[in-house]
């Protein structure tokens, strides 16, 4: 559609109004309405600043044919996809018309445009606490019930997922008893779009201690491993794995995850995931359920210790480089982490990882990798020997990352309690133009 001058918009705008006819303002709408959903985010950009936004919301208006409704919410759902349209839809005040439009006597169509509205509008922070504050938290909740279409419990979900990234809006969400819902619709008689997204919305609930628990106690966790293995539902086994990272922060959730069979889903996933993501949510579970030593030992029994080594070659992207270490530096707590983590060639990774290519993120978690392994002593010359020594005094010297220097500099300190040859390397590394001062930290 080509685009329409500055004058014709403005024409479009007053056919909208209130003192035009009904047939010229349907045809009106309609044309809007064409143009909402064929444009690119600069037309929607342009549609709102030509003042469509008040017009459109008036016709949400109780007295406004169910059909024109439809048009007008379907037009602003188009038009809030771009973040400046969202935010100033919600400060044009519509929400609590769209909240009133998902209570009973309203279409099951037209709640979907709405809920999907408001899943648009959700999107941006700054909108959340809006559209919480107009009532939207219950009703939505409603939606996720038995007696809602599969398509309205799924972007029911989607919604709340996004305004459950507010810590205020996350407390209504969990007390308008929206938990059990979402885990209902885990279940395996729900399509993987439901899944997917009670998946998603758990996984940003779990930020707490509190909500952990109350997740798990809700039955989250058997559906969340069961869809964990279900190579069938490819798009729903990374939002599965999300929620069991953030649940497996505390012990008896970690414990459960183990209970329920999640070891060997996820040394599979780490060897044959198709997605980095996948991989990536993968050894984050595997990296929170090794905090513990109990799991981190049968872990390293079930062999995720070779998979991770592979997910550290520079092939990965930053951030999969960057889980697959942490879970490494949690699995080298325990002796026969570590020795199966050296023979699987684990230490000349971590050393490249160290270098100035790596983002602070990656050499943080590297380095405290390798500090874990040096806390076996039989480790320590082989770590040295790998070069470990140069790259460990260059981040205490270069990086802006207080962590990453505290975590080179504790494995240089281990270093300079070792044998006379690996001091020497340290003096040398020092000599080669780092202050004199780091010799005084490092060696004894």
């Amino acid at each position: 559609m080509p685009p329409l001058s500055r004058r014709d918009l403005g024409n479009l705008v007053r056919s909208l109004g209130a003192a035009s006819r009904p047939v010229q303002q349907a045809e009106a709408l309609a044309r809007i309405a064409s143009m909402c959903s064929q444009s690119d985010a600069d037309g929607l950009v342009a549609i709102a600043a030509a003042g469509f936004i008040p017009p459109l919301i008036r016709l949400l208006g109780a007295s406004t044919p169910t059909e024109t409704q439809y048009t007008a919410t379907t037009s602003l759902m188009h038009l809030a996809r771009i973040g400046p349209n969202a935010v100033a839809i919600v400060a044009a005040g519509p929400v609590p018309r769209l909240v009133e439009l998902l209570g009973p006597g309203c279409s099951a169509q037209l709640q979907e445009k709405v809920v999907q509205t408001l899943g648009f509008l959700s999107a941006y922070a700054a909108n959340a606490a809006a559209i919480a504050a107009a009532g939207a938290i219950p009703r939505l909740t409603q939606l996720l019930r038995p007696g809602s279409s599969a398509h309205l419990q799924g972007i029911a979900a989607g919604s709340l997922s996004f305004l459950a990234k507010n810590a205020g809006v996350r407390v209504t969400i969990v007390a308008a008893g929206a938990i059990p819902l979402l885990v209902h619709l885990l279940g395996a008689g729900n399509q993987a779009g439901v899944q997917r997204t009670a998946a998603e919305a758990l996984t940003v609930l779990a930020n707490s201690e509190e909500n952990m628990v109350t997740i798990a106690a809700a039955g989250a966790i058997p559906p969340l491993v069961q869809l964990l293995g279900d190579g069938s539902r490819s798009n729903v086994q990374p939002d599965a794995a999300g929620a069991l990272a953030n649940l497996a922060a505390i012990e008896k959730n970690a414990a459960a995850i183990v209970a329920a069979g999640a070891i060997p889903l996820l040394v599979k996933l780490l060897r044959t995931g198709i997605k980095p993501g996948l991989q990536q949510q993968a050894a984050a579970v595997v990296s929170n359920l090794a905090t513990y030593t109990e799991h981190a030992m049968s872990l390293a029994k079930a062999g995720a210790i070779p998979p991770l080594v592979l997910l550290l070659g520079l092939g990965s992207p930053d951030s999969l480089q960057q889980t697959a270490a942490t879970a490494l530096t949690n699995l080298a707590m325990q002796a026969e982490g570590a020795q199966t983590i050296l023979a699987a060639g684990a230490v000349p990774q971590l050393v490249q990882l160290l270098g100035p290519r790596s983002p602070s993120c990656v050499q943080y978690s590297a380095a405290g990798a390798l500090m874990n392994l040096e806390l076996h002593d039989e480790n320590v010359a082989t770590i040295a020997a790998a070069g470990a020594i140069p790259p460990l005094v260059q981040l205490i010297g270069s990086s802006t990352d207080a962590a990453t220097k505290a975590h080179a500099t504790h494995t240089l300190k281990i270093f300079g309690e070792s044998s006379a040859e690996i001091k020497a390397k340290i003096r040398a590394a020092i000599a080669s133009g780092i202050a004199h001062a780091l010799q005084q930290t490092v060696i004894s």
